[in-house]
């Protein structure tokens, strides 16, 4: 019978947002919870693994896995524009040692679906400030824990959530929902009502999903792989 090579990763994979529970600083949070929500159910305390990555990552050891693919979430990072939470920084190194504890490669993903709730109310993904936005949650998340060279960063713009303009013409109405503004449909709104009540979930359309292929490998130990002028060049943009 052929063997895996020794280096080959075979292992599981989560975004922080389906996973952890409470992300309450997170867009998707705040969308779950408005009254028309194109989701079923909040998701609350998901599956707690913001808790129990423990436990869950001794499980993923014991079923023979030797990665785990996890994501930061940015609006536990950064939950109010500029502020920065050291505690929630300490807790994801703390899941990067645990993996290493319980031999999985960690692999980091920075960015997987959702977005903090502020940067959805300042104009979001289409500001023409959200680069500079995200360039600086990295460039703290590297400086935090860049140096202890021990994972290897998936630096990912996953999945991005943008309005469809086909969905959402301009001279609809605009409704306030916490810090957000949305835009209001009264005809989908009815829609999304009825598939709710008949259990049929998101309607699809609604927004659209970019799979940005914006994927940049890092091996964080610089004597092995120097960063190349072009690298070098991305992360000081």
């Amino acid at each position: 019978m052929e063997k895996f090579p020794k280096a080959f990763l075979l292992g599981a994979a989560t975004a922080a947002h389906q996973v952890e529970g409470n992300n309450i600083y997170s867009d998707a949070w705040a969308e779950e919870q408005m009254k028309h929500s194109t989701y079923l159910e909040p998701s609350g305390a998901a599956l707690d693994h913001y808790h129990r990555y423990e436990e869950d990552i001794r499980l993923m050891s014991k079923a023979g896995l030797n990665a785990y693919r996890f994501s930061i979430e940015w609006a536990r990072i950064e939950p109010q524009e500029g502020i920065f939470a050291p505690d929630e920084i300490e807790h994801y190194r703390k899941v990067i040692s645990c993996c290493r504890e319980n031999g999985l490669e960690p692999i980091v993903t920075l960015l997987h679906f959702t977005s903090p709730k502020w940067l959805i109310s300042r104009g979001g993904w289409e500001s023409d400030a959200a680069v500079a936005y995200f360039v600086r949650y990295v460039r703290y998340v590297m400086e935090q824990l860049g140096e202890d060279r021990r994972f290897t960063l998936l630096l990912a713009v996953n999945v991005v959530r943008v309005p469809h303009p086909a969905d959402h013409p301009t001279d609809r109405p605009k409704t306030q929902v916490g810090d957000q503004q949305l835009l209001r449909d009264p005809a989908a709104e009815q829609r999304q009502d009825q598939q709710n009540a008949a259990g049929q979930g998101r309607e699809g359309g609604e927004l659209f999903r970019i799979h940005v292929v914006l994927i940049l490998s890092f091996l964080l130990d610089k004597r092995k792989r120097p960063r190349s002028r072009e690298r070098k060049n991305c992360l000081s943009a």
